[in-house]
């Protein structure tokens, strides 16, 4: 069915219940005890602009109890999106938007963006040397109830919602990222993604705790002190997707040493969290430009800081303390490491270790994410620099496939 949006947007509309809703169970059904359990329901429409899947709480109900861990994907328009069913807690939204539990339904809607906002993001990509490669698409999913109350879920915590983008060319993964777009700051940054292309059919999908508008982009980046530097390839692949910065325009500084706000920084940014700014660390001020991004591995569980109550963002972090916030980084984004202790038996100096980061130092290794600064010492205590942060950023990408 097809209706329109109170700001006069033509969509295109399916409602999960009555026959639907029993094709649905039905798929659920035959698809017997699997862990995760798909349903996928493609919208039609007569290029809308919009897409939207309704889903009536009794509907949600319904399908919870026969399988826990059902997924509804919707695609529309070259655009696909998975919602968890079991993060969408209606008796909390119900509450508030005041109404009892039975009267909400739940709306998955991908949207082409139009208008001002893709005027920003057409003039913002432009200056920024982006090269958009797909028409950007705003997922969002509402609560809403009569009288046309609504709250949008922008957030799942650490739990990562996968989306999908069709791609006009098959792309080069060195050169291209999938972005968010921020409207308020005009903005954009890195989203993890992977681009496949299976049978002529090129595809990024991206993986992100939020919703948000987000686009696929080419761009390139380079550093003139890193030619020939040993870390020059993998540093320009996260340069390339907007993940690491130069301290200039054309310098990187590979072998500066990083500091702990800096890298938390850096954590936050490739594990594509949202910033927020906590108070739990006497030395991390409101208006401290890494505020956001600790508040953010804060929340997340990626760093504690220490005993006095301080986080030290100015000290330079040591290979131990990044092991710790990498493996925890590896526990939020679903796949962790062997945490066997014989990774480290091939350090001279593994005994030096200390306790609180042995483990995460061994799964850190046995990853293949952090190595020793030569085959047999690991140096636990040396401050960590530029490159060697980008270096195990990246491997930490790829070993959780968040990027090629």
């Amino acid at each position: 069915m097809s209706e329109k949006t109170a700001d006069g947007k033509t969509t295109a509309k399916a409602v999960l219940e009555g026959t639907a809703l029993t094709q649905a169970l039905d798929m659920l059904k035959a698809s017997g005890g699997a862990a995760e359990q798909r349903i996928s329901i493609e919208v039609k429409g007569n290029n809308e602009p919009i897409g939207k899947l309704e889903i009536p709480s009794p509907s949600v109900a319904d399908l919870l109890s026969q399988a826990p861990n059902t997924i509804i994907s919707l695609k529309y328009g070259g655009a696909s999106y998975d919602l968890p069913l079991k993060e969408i807690d209606v008796a909390a939204l119900a509450n508030r938007v005041g109404t009892a539990s039975k009267d909400v339904k739940i709306i998955i809607s991908i949207e082409k963006v139009s208008g001002t906002t893709l005027s920003s993001i057409e003039a913002k990509a432009k200056q920024q040397g982006l090269n958009p490669l797909v028409p950007a698409v705003d997922f969002t999913v509402t609560a809403e109830a009569g009288g046309g109350k609504q709250v949008q879920i922008n957030d799942f915590g650490t739990l990562y919602v996968t989306r999908t983008l069709d791609l006009a060319k098959e792309p080069d993964p060195k050169k291209t990222t999938a972005v968010l777009f921020n409207p308020v700051t005009g903005t954009f940054s890195f989203v993890p993604a992977t681009f496949s292309t299976t049978g002529g059919v090129s595809k990024a999908t991206v993986r992100r705790p939020g919703n948000s508008i987000y686009t696929v982009v080419e761009y390139f980046k380079s550093f003139e002190d890193l030619k020939g530097h040993w870390s020059q390839a993998d540093v320009e692949l996260l340069a390339s997707k907007l993940v690491v910065n130069g301290i200039t325009d054309s310098s990187f500084a590979p072998q500066h040493e990083i500091t702990r706000a800096e890298f938390a920084t850096l954590l936050v940014r490739a594990l594509g969290l949202t910033e927020m700014t906590l108070t739990k660390f006497s030395d991390v001020k409101a208006n401290d430009w890494f505020a956001g991004a600790i508040g953010a591995a804060s929340q997340a569980g990626l760093v504690d800081g220490f005993e006095n109550g301080t986080f030290q963002p100015a000290a330079n972090i040591t290979r131990e303390q990044m092991a710790v916030m990498m493996t925890r980084a590896m526990s939020v984004a679903g796949k962790k490491a062997d945490g066997s202790l014989l990774g480290l038996s091939k350090f001279s100096d593994a005994a030096s270790v200390s306790g609180w980061a042995k483990d995460a130092v061994a799964q850190a290794v046995n990853a293949g994410i952090i190595n020793g600064v030569t085959n047999d010492t690991f140096v636990p205590n040396a401050k960590a620099s530029r490159a060697e942060a980008a270096v195990m950023l990246k491997r930490l990408l790829q070993y959780e496939q968040l990027m090629n």
